[in-house]
């Protein structure tokens, strides 16, 4: 075939392509290429073509070899256009090692002095993804002086910073924030993103400072990073700054963002729609691969195997001292070994606490891979050959943002760890109950909805308690203890008001709850004047003797929207009966969950008012003779789908995954 023949058939390949005869190009394309394999144009034509039908390994060849022989110009330079899209459709093919290759073939051909802005966060996107951090950092470097402007400057700023947190450079991230300060000390950009920086941090009184200075820049500040804005102030800032920003954010849902943040989103509201959307618009951000097929639905998934035992791997930042660790130790270790081979990969985060000694022991096998880079913890997991990866983390601190959308092998089941959607469309199914996520809102699921017959929540009875006095809490004799352990990001005015109204009501009681700090706690009690002498706070413990604690109150109290979770099952797992406040999303129900299956289930209201009713009835109506009896009801862990009966929660949770796998 000559050269003028391949020309008409390329653009033969164009006109099929804008008809949306897509597979009829593809197929043309792929012919062509093989007759031309040094045509960097026409494989580029080709690879796209294969990717634009989900063909994903033939794309990987022909832009692989579209990429080891890109032309240089005139002016000794290569298309820069032609190596970034070459690179970011290999990296979309989840072929990492031949967007490297072709990086390191070319980089040294760029003309670094004539790239736009634009370009440059392109190609650096796609290295970060690859993980090529330090040729990101060096590339950065030598475009360093392209930007002049003030908003430029800024945004290359912004991009570097966000390199370096790539890289784990906190030290470098911060130091260029503080070049970008400098330089521009009252831009809201600046600050906005400094704020989300101390925010990861957890210096959230520098962050909510900063957030301040911003209101106070310009009283009009329109939010461009309102979720983490938001869940900074709800950490440390104040009340008002809380409400002022929530209001915002609701009646402005569709405001353009540059980032979102899911976990802060459960902060706001209760209402799944919400909830779900936002979920997708972040999901969208984290995948790499669009549009796969998920494993559920395809011809080649997992099945229930009949010549070997069920794999299962649980994914995790949190096999350490955390809330996700508390609850599922034992039902890792209860797994039973005849059907499930279980896997355990710690990602992210690591100590050397106890509890992470003990939850490793529990796995047949765990791979600490908490230095290990994404592409090998992807190429790990693929080569255990699981039935069903389990992702105990979400859209929770420690995750790895592309780390399931480039899984191929198991089944991708939500668990635990993100109380609701991920939104993610690689996802195949969230394990939930009829309470957390009852029949009428599996709209608002990306996933498809197992429900489990007891408490989605596992919970581990084997925990540690240490007894701690009534004495040592500060707790008077002879009063009435309701109490909350919740940090401060889960309250907010309504919650508060409520509580207030329930405490002055019910003369011989107190208000029992978790210190935040001096200045929140002024903070508290400024929202609470009415009853402020009957507040009492205790400072955060080690889990065996706050566990030992609990059982000095009476009655717990949830907030809302997000309610008590892995502190409501404390307080059953002392004794202490919980007033749920439900309303119609999964991270606003779980409470619920657990009181109903420990077998009150009338300790629910769907609104304030029934919920400050409710919460009054029980303090007038109240007897030792009647907490003694409560205690020990709640205490006997062996009714059925109790939540810490262990052995029902396993055998409900072995039972999905072999639903999945027979689906």
């Amino acid at each position: 075939m000559n050269k003028q023949r391949m020309e008409q058939e390329i653009k033969e390949i164009k006109k099929l392509q804008e008809l949306n005869k897509i597979e009829e190009a593809s197929a043309l394309a792929s012919d062509l290429a093989l007759n031309f394999p040094r045509s960097p144009d026409l494989q580029f034509l080709a690879g796209k073509s294969m990717y634009d039908v989900g063909n994903y390994e033939s794309a990987g060849f022909h832009l692989e070899l579209a990429g080891s022989s890109l032309a240089v110009g005139s002016d000794g330079y290569i298309v820069f256009e032609e190596l970034s899209s070459i690179m970011g459709l290999l990296a979309r093919c989840d072929n990492f090692n031949a967007a490297k290759a072709v990086w390191l073939k070319n980089n040294s051909k760029i003309n670094c002095a004539i790239l736009k802005l634009e370009e440059v966060k392109q190609i650096t996107d796609i290295l970060i993804v690859i993980e090529l951090l330090d040729e990101a950092l060096i590339f950065l470097t030598s475009v360093y002086g392209n930007f002049d402007n003030e908003d430029e400057f800024i945004e290359f700023l912004l991009l570097m910073a966000r390199t370096f947190h790539a890289t784990d450079d906190l030290e470098a991230e911060f130091e260029t924030f503080e070049i970008a300060l400098k330089a521009y000390p009252l831009n809201e950009k600046l600050h906005s993103k400094l704020a989300n920086f101390l925010s990861r941090l957890r210096a959230y009184d520098l962050a909510s400072d900063h957030i301040k200075l911003i209101q106070r820049l310009n009283p009009e500040h329109s939010y461009k990073s309102i979720a983490q804005d938001f869940f900074a102030v709800s950490k440390s800032g104040s009340f008002e700054q809380q409400e002022k920003i929530k209001q915002h954010w609701l009646q402005n849902p569709d405001e353009p963002q540059e980032s979102k943040a899911p976990f802060a989103t459960l902060l706001l509201t209760d209402d799944p729609k919400f909830l779900y959307e936002d979920s997708l618009q972040f999901a969208d951000w984290t995948q790499l691969i669009k549009g796969k097929q998920k494993r559920s639905r395809s011809p080649s998934k997992p099945r229930l195997p009949s010549d070997r035992k069920i794999r299962i791997g649980y994914v995790s930042p949190d096999f350490r001292n955390h809330a996700v660790c508390h609850l599922i130790t034992d039902l890792i270790g209860n797994h039973d070994r005849g059907e499930f081979e279980v896997y355990g990969y710690g990602i992210s985060f690591v100590d050397d606490s106890e509890f992470r000694s003990k939850i490793v022991q529990n796995f047949d096998v765990f791979r600490s891979l908490e230095h290990a880079k994404t592409y090998e913890v992807v190429a790990l997991i693929e080569g255990d050959k699981l039935d069903i990866c389990i992702d105990l983390c979400g859209y929770t601190t420690g995750m790895l943002g592309t780390l399931f959308n480039r899984l191929k092998g198991p089944l991708i089941v939500n668990y635990l760890g993100f109380p609701g959607t991920l939104g993610h469309p690689q996802y195949d199914y969230i394990l939930g109950d009829s309470i957390v996520t009852p029949p009428q809102t599996d709209e608002f699921f990306s996933e498809s909805v197992i429900r489990l017959d007891c408490c989605y929540q596992a919970n581990s009875p084997s925990r540690r308690v240490e007894e701690v006095t009534r004495e040592a809490c500060g707790l008077p004799e002879d009063v009435f203890v309701f109490c909350n352990f919740n940090t401060r990001q889960k309250l907010n005015r309504e919650t508060l008001k409520a509580w207030e109204q329930i405490i002055a009501g019910c003369p011989e009681a107190v208000l029992w709850l978790l210190d935040p700090g001096e200045t929140m706690k002024q903070e508290l009690l400024k929202e609470l004047p009415t009853i402020k002498n009957r507040v009492l706070f205790s400072p955060m413990v080690e889990i065996p003797k706050h566990l030992g604690r609990v059982k000095h109150a009476n009655l717990f109290l949830d907030s809302f929207p997000y309610g008590a979770h892995t502190t409501a099952s404390d307080a059953i797992f002392s004794g202490v009966p919980v007033l749920a406040r439900a309303g119609n999303s999964f991270q606003s129900r779980v409470s619920w969950s657990i009181i109903h299956h420990a077998g009150l289930e009338d300790f629910m209201a769907t609104n304030w008012p029934e919920f400050i009713e409710k919460a009054k009835e029980f303090y007038h109506s109240f007897s030792h003779q009647q907490s003694h009896e409560l205690k020990t009801y709640l205490q006997d862990f062996s009714r059925p789908g109790h939540p810490y009966n262990i052995d029902w929660t396993t055998k409900e949770i072995e039972k999905a995954y072999k639903t999945m796998l027979s689906q």
